[in-house]
């Protein structure tokens, strides 16, 4: 089942660069020219997703005549996401060391406004572990100030299969036997 990024990763992309007042992309794309004013930048990561629970089937009648077919399978469920947020600076000041906004991303994504940007795209927060400061990290020759933060999401899901519709459902089995 498919998860919609394509939905969730520019809010995400948003809210983080909201939340950090940097520039905000995803680790996995072409990284940008860091602006030389602010000389940091926030990179998102999906880890790892992981099922929770036994997604629901359902099946949908699509009103046709029979011997066409008539339903359509679709499957809901949530899913468990791990989620990293990387802070980058090259300045050390106290308004731009990474740690700093490391720690107002987590206090901020508290904030009713921040999840309530989550919500749209069903995306909850279900956790934001402790943000790590990793120090003496050299990049192109300079001291770069580097903090994390892990977070944990849930994620809701659906998919429907519009490219096989199904004509019957021969049996259904039930706690009680099978009925055909």
């Amino acid at each position: 089942m498919a998860i919609a990024w394509e939905n969730i990763r520019p809010v995400m992309i948003s809210l983080f660069g909201d939340l950090s007042g940097l520039q905000t992309v995803w680790i996995d794309k072409r990284r940008p020219y860091i602006d030389p004013k602010g000389q940091a930048i926030t990179l998102l990561r999906v880890r790892s997703t992981d099922s929770i629970g036994v997604d629901d089937r359902r099946f949908e009648d699509l009103g046709f005549p029979i011997p066409d077919p008539t339903m359509e399978e679709s499957q809901n469920g949530h899913r468990r996401a791990s989620f990293d947020i990387r802070v980058e600076s090259f300045r050390h000041d106290d308004d731009r060391f990474a740690y700093n906004a490391v720690s107002a991303i987590r206090t901020r994504l508290g904030w009713l406004s921040s999840l309530a940007r989550l919500r749209a795209v069903n995306v909850a927060l279900v956790r934001a572990s402790q943000a790590i400061d990793l120090s003496n990290i050299i990049t192109d020759d300079r001291v770069t100030s580097i903090a994390t933060l892990d977070l944990t999401l849930t994620i809701g899901v659906t998919d429907t299969d519009v490219a096989n519709p199904l004509s019957a459902i021969e049996t259904v089995n039930a706690p009680i036997g099978t009925f055909s």
